[in-house]
């Protein structure tokens, strides 16, 4: 698809765009489930520009546009070669997103804002946790790993003591000197033996 340029378009951050600057970002609908956008066209190395056409009103179209422009940089990106997984920041083109509302609702707002719309404004943010001090990482294992084991014994010891109170009551031996002789409160060994409700 050729994208046609009118004689009287001029973007306003980007005066100079000839229409050999521009190019063709639409994304393709190859097969039945894959998303697709309507138009998508790119100017340069500076801006991206998408444009979805809406008949029916529906406040996700914000989200729809998010989901056809990171697919739309995802292309560029690996067109440019560049990594995002290296260090070096890669470079990616301004977006610029608009719908054109052809259907009948008579309120609609001038803009859409994702934030807004889906968890009340403010920004989302990457919160990030950075630990460098190798020697407190290990410290922080190998207490966990203690932790771990020591919870692992006590639960280990704790069946064992219900089954050995178990064993003793079958025995004809009383609740209270079972509980004399482990040492634990009588209600516990009968909570134990499920002789009483927790």
């Amino acid at each position: 698809m050729r994208i046609i340029l009118p004689a009287c378009f001029k973007h306003p951050e980007d005066p100079d765009a000839t229409e050999e600057s521009i190019s063709n970002v639409t994304i393709q609908n190859i097969l039945l489930d894959q998303s697709y956008n309507d138009l998508g066209f790119q100017i340069g190395t500076r801006l991206v520009i998408l444009v979805e056409a809406q008949s029916t009103w529906t406040v996700n179209i914000v989200l729809r546009s998010l989901m056809y422009l990171t697919q739309t940089w995802q292309k560029y990106i690996q067109n440019t070669g560049q990594n995002v997984y290296g260090s070096k920041k890669v470079e990616i083109p301004r977006p610029e997103l608009y719908v054109i509302y052809t259907g009948s609702r008579k309120t609609r707002p001038e803009y859409l804002c994702l934030s807004r719309e889906f968890w009340g404004g403010g920004e989302v943010r990457i919160i990030m946790m950075t630990i460098f001090d190798e020697e407190y990482i290990l410290k922080t294992y190998i207490e966990q790993e203690k932790r771990e084991a020591a919870e692992k014994a006590e639960r280990k010891a704790k069946e064992a003591a219900k089954e050995i109170a178990r064993k003793l009551y079958q025995k004809g031996t009383s609740t209270a000197d079972i509980a004399d002789a482990m040492s634990v409160p009588e209600d516990e060994v009968r909570q134990w033996l499920g002789l009483v409700s927790r």
